[in-house]
């Protein structure tokens, strides 16, 4: 099918956001919330914002197989099937949702059309801003109808970031702390939706993840890159949904990526 409308497909996610979940935002009972694993929550929110994304947008293409973090989770086989696909959606109904269930207000919807492996097209929203990116392959990132552009590179010591890496391995977290020093402020805000929101608006100018969920970064990097940045794993191949494992490195340019990734460099299993 040719790409989805980006506007057709925004207004389907604002309206399942303000049905889904803003009215549930806060209002969480106890047996709203549940763990998948240890640390990894979901909520009836979720669960409703899926369905219904996953009906709604899988109308708008039939033939497309729709690839949802809640139905992954159920059925194992279904995230192998998107190597094989021509066109899929990749749909995270609720990032963030720890944040979510806490009341914290840094969550976010993703959603990425796939075609022939690639992605075409990207939706992020934060449906408690109202702010909703979109990017085209080829067209730009936009944000309220204005161009979306990475901040600009600078020294290492002046670049601030994410970095993500493996929990509980107190070895690289001991390594990493005596690295960076030179790297500039670090956070991370619980919701990669939001990370990618602030990379792309040049609020942040680098991000590190190693778990690569395409329903979590299928999206961001499109959006990344029709923002003017640059991007690639560690050993410097190109992202694709398909791929599940980093470290997948974000920066302004390659330059300031080499010089990111050189200061990381002995932490590659990160």
């Amino acid at each position: 099918m040719p790409h989805p409308d980006l506007d057709r497909v925004a207004a389907i996610i604002r309206a399942a956001a303000a049905e889904e979940l803003l009215p549930r935002y806060g209002r969480l009972a106890a047996g709203d919330i549940d763990e998948k694993a240890p640390g990894d929550y979901v909520t009836v929110a979720d669960g409703a914002m899926e369905r219904r994304l996953e009906a709604q947008l899988g109308g708008l293409s039939p033939s497309s197989l729709v690839v949802g973090e809640e139905g992954a989770f159920s059925d194992r086989a279904l995230l192998s099937r998107l190597g094989e696909a021509q066109s899929a959606w990749l749909i995270d109904p609720l990032d963030g949702t720890a944040n979510f269930a806490g009341g914290l207000p840094m969550f976010a919807v993703i959603v990425a059309y796939v075609a022939h492996g690639q992605v075409a097209a990207a939706w992020i929203y934060d449906p408690l801003g109202d702010r909703m990116a979109t990017a085209e392959t080829g067209a730009g990132a936009q944000m309220a109808g204005k161009p979306m552009r990475v901040a600009t590179a600078a020294e290492p010591a002046r670049m601030r970031g994410v970095l993500n890496f493996r929990y509980g391995d107190r070895a690289i977290v001991t390594r990493m702390a005596a690295r960076c020093h030179r790297l500039g402020p670090l956070i991370t805000l619980g919701c990669a939706g939001q990370e990618y929101l602030a990379l792309c608006s040049g609020k942040l100018h680098f991000a590190q993840y190693n778990r690569l969920l395409p329903w979590d970064h299928a999206a961001g990097s499109l959006l990344h890159r029709e923002a003017g940045g640059y991007a690639a794993l560690f050993d410097g191949e190109a992202y694709t949904p398909i791929v599940q494992a980093g470290p997948y490195l974000l920066a302004p340019n390659p330059e300031s990526w080499a010089e990111i990734r050189s200061i990381l460099a002995d932490e590659a299993e990160i």
